[in-house]
């Protein structure tokens, strides 16, 4: 769709062409990861719809009404700026971000003559739009969050940001995120590879220097680009032992798979429990929790008898490399027990599996 084009930076004109990142090289990832389970589109859409940060965009290109003028830089005049931000019940620091958001998600546009701003298509598109329509637009916007925040943020003070380097982070912090699910990321973790990152041509001592000099004005530029990510509904921030850890969302986790999918990473969706194979329940402990993992593998067993439960994951332990047959194995034993016994005296002729046995 557009929106996706939009997203992936791909269309018609060379330069949006050349904006396209192909996630699998700049990573190195597999030709393949763990496949993943995502609520329905409808689902997905509903979620969409309720994510505080398109409801600010919204509030903004309407709060328009039927123009308002904008200055040589296409910003707002410092009342009308205040008078949105009272609107959005915002910061004004934080009207910027939302505006040139707003204007690059076209929210907002720009009338002929290019001297006021009014409500832009995607405005109109996001109050009339069916589901499938919905997510391309909140897939939209989640590139421009991880795309262009902290480059905006430089933006605002260029004296600050000469020596930082800001560019790339939003896409790195959405891959790490997908790669560290179930468990996610330390916001403290999150901060301190951003500011390594973008301190990293710095001598030691310029780095701290410009570094503290741009959180004492700014605040950390890691919690802007999580606060933006969690308004959102791309992640969630949750508390824990050790501080807050940020997590995808089903939304978050959608968006970045169907971007790892376009660089050409195979992540599988699985079905729900009762159709997923054996195989695929395996597959599932690479990228879930143990405690999500028992939850599936409950889920699983309840729609098999006992034996062929047992038959199907044995099968698979027959086939597959030795961690993936420990745990075929192990739900077998301890989930199972001895109603598969017939199946385990099957078992005794392979001899895979007949240690186990």
């Amino acid at each position: 769709s557009r929106y996706n084009a939009h997203l992936a930076g791909i269309g018609d004109d060379e330069e949006e062409d050349d904006d396209f990142v192909d996630l699998k090289e700049a990573f190195g990832l597999p030709d393949q990861m763990a496949p993943v389970r995502l609520p329905e589109p409808g689902e997905l859409a509903a979620l969409a719809r309720r994510a505080p940060l398109m409801a600010q965009l919204r509030k903004l290109a309407w709060w328009l009404g039927a123009g308002r003028a904008v200055t040589e830089d296409e910003e707002l005049a410092s009342d009308d700026a205040a008078e949105a931000a009272g609107e959005l019940g915002i910061d004004v620091a934080r009207l910027p971000y939302l505006w040139w958001m707003a204007l690059d998600a076209v929210f907002i546009d720009l009338d002929e003559d290019q001297t006021n701003a009014i409500p832009g298509e995607s405005a109109h598109a996001w109050d009339e739009a069916d589901d499938d329509e919905t997510l391309d637009i909140w897939e939209m916007v989640f590139g421009l969050v991880i795309g262009d925040t902290l480059d905006a943020a430089a933006a605002l003070d260029p004296d600050r940001s000469e020596a930082l380097d800001f560019s790339g982070h939003g896409a790195a912090l959405a891959v790490t995120l997908f790669l560290a699910r179930p468990d996610g990321l330390h916001v403290a973790e999150v901060s301190e590879v951003i500011r390594a990152a973008a301190t990293d041509e710095l001598p030691p001592a310029q780095a701290e220097e410009a570094w503290q000099s741009w959180v004492r004005e700014h605040g950390d530029p890691a919690r802007l680009l999580l606060d933006l990510m969690a308004e959102h509904h791309a992640i969630q921030i949750g508390d824990a032992e050790d501080g807050p850890v940020a997590r995808l969302t089903p939304l978050g986790l959608a968006a970045v798979r169907e971007q790892l999918v376009d660089s050409g990473v195979e992540i599988p969706l699985l079905p729900d429990a009762e159709h997923m194979t054996a195989a695929q329940l395996i597959s599932l402990a690479a990228g879930a929790s143990e405690e999500e993992f028992t939850a599936e593998t409950a889920a699983w067993l309840s729609y098999r008898t006992a034996e062929s439960a047992a038959r199907e994951l044995l099968a698979v332990a027959a086939a597959s490399d030795p961690a993936s047959r420990v745990l075929a194995v192990g739900i077998v034993m301890t989930e199972i027990g001895a109603s598969a016994e017939p199946v385990w005296r099957e078992a005794l002729d392979r001899i895979e599996l007949r240690v186990y046995a």
